[in-house]
């Protein structure tokens, strides 16, 4: 990350944007490797999803986290505000309802002779792309259709994680060293 004194606001809109570009390659990569032998399998599949979700979750919180931090340090001149992290949520969930919406019109002009072979391909790729965290819940549905549950999850989720990142962040709270006090055996005290 840059030096905190030259952060500007349109770097941190990029570097969250970045992080979510990291955790869609991530939770792809691994969502595959693990449909490739359990596709059939409902439940494992649900499984991965809610994992695959709460390590995007991980992934937003943490960038947020330090981007709260630098902002909080009193030499900069950004200052903490907690709109931030929820635009910057905004702005992840706003490209994701870009490609929904792309992704539904590409499904209603397949009986239309709509879309060349090559454009629907790609719009159909970067919508399972940015949206591979939720991967898990699109697998096996007919004719395009999400479930609104998920839409809304899809929709409200990075601004909720970006908020909670930033916040904690920003106060210097830090869930690791919460914790890190459950991770390690205390030694026996000798009495």
């Amino acid at each position: 990350m840059r030096n905190s004194v030259n952060i500007t606001r349109g770097y941190q809109i990029m570097y969250m944007l970045g992080r979510t570009l990291f955790a869609a390659v991530l939770c792809l990569l691994t969502e595959i490797i693990v449909f490739v032998n359990f596709l059939d399998v409902e439940t494992l599949r649900t499984i991965v999803g809610v994992i695959m979700i709460f390590v995007y979750g991980i992934i937003l919180y943490n960038g947020a986290a330090n981007l709260g931090k630098f902002d909080a340090k009193p030499y900069t001149k950004l200052t903490p505000q907690l709109i931030r992290p929820v635009i910057w949520g905004g702005m992840i969930a706003a490209v994701a309802v870009v490609f929904l919406v792309l992704y539904r019109i590409n499904w209603m002009m397949l009986d239309k002779d709509g879309f060349p072979l090559a454009i629907s391909l790609v719009i159909n790729c970067l919508f399972y792309f940015w949206n591979s965290p939720y991967l898990a819940f699109f697998i096996g549905n007919s004719n395009g259709y999400i479930n609104p549950i998920v839409i809304a999850v899809m929709v409200v989720y990075p601004s909720v994680a970006c908020f909670i990142g930033y916040l904690a962040g920003s106060k210097n709270i830090s869930l690791v060293d919460k914790f890190t006090v459950f991770m390690f055996e205390k030694p026996d005290s000798e009495e």
